[in-house]
């Protein structure tokens, strides 16, 4: 897969705002959008969020792909 990712500060207080153009994924798939501690995919932790005696918030965000393989 392709694309780009934005990540912002949110318009509530604490909060992110994630946009995302993806290409290359599987035709008419869902799954999951998340951050990770780390500073490159081979350094990747968990899940990032804070703070972490939440509940994580990645576990609802995902995208949806269409009949080309974009979202």
């Amino acid at each position: 897969p392709t694309g780009t990712v934005t990540v912002g500060a949110g318009t509530a207080v604490g909060t992110l705002s994630v946009s995302y153009s993806l290409q290359g994924l599987p035709p008419n798939s869902v799954d999951g959008v998340h951050i990770h501690v780390g500073l490159t995919c081979s350094t990747a932790g968990a899940h990032y969020w804070t703070p972490t005696t939440s509940p994580d918030p990645w576990n609802t965000v995902s995208w949806t792909s269409d009949s080309s393989g974009a979202a």
